[in-house]
């Protein structure tokens, strides 16, 4: 019940993207989770970061975006499908 593009906030950025499977000729990948997470400091180095979760699913185009971002936060985004390995996390606003 994820939709492709998803609100988290007031802000001005956004991230979006597409995801294909890796065929020479790729196909785009529809219904594929998007988790954002957005990686938020704290002043004390031993305390973990708390963490703030969204999530998206890639319409028929696997197409997906999340707006709203806030100009110097960080984020990261990771397509979740079972079966299929995606690789690691990367980004920033």
């Amino acid at each position: 019940p994820y939709p492709a593009r998803v609100s988290v906030g007031a802000g001005s950025l956004s991230i979006s993207g597409q995801v294909n499977d890796g065929a020479e000729q790729p196909r785009p990948l529809s219904n594929v989770l998007i988790q954002l997470k957005e990686h938020i400091p704290t002043r004390d180095l031993n305390t973990p970061a708390p963490e703030k979760l969204r999530f998206a699913r890639t319409d028929a185009a696997g197409q997906f975006s999340f707006t709203g971002l806030r100009e110097g936060g960080s984020y990261s985004v990771l397509p979740l499908r079972p079966g299929l390995e995606f690789g690691g996390r990367r980004g920033v606003a």
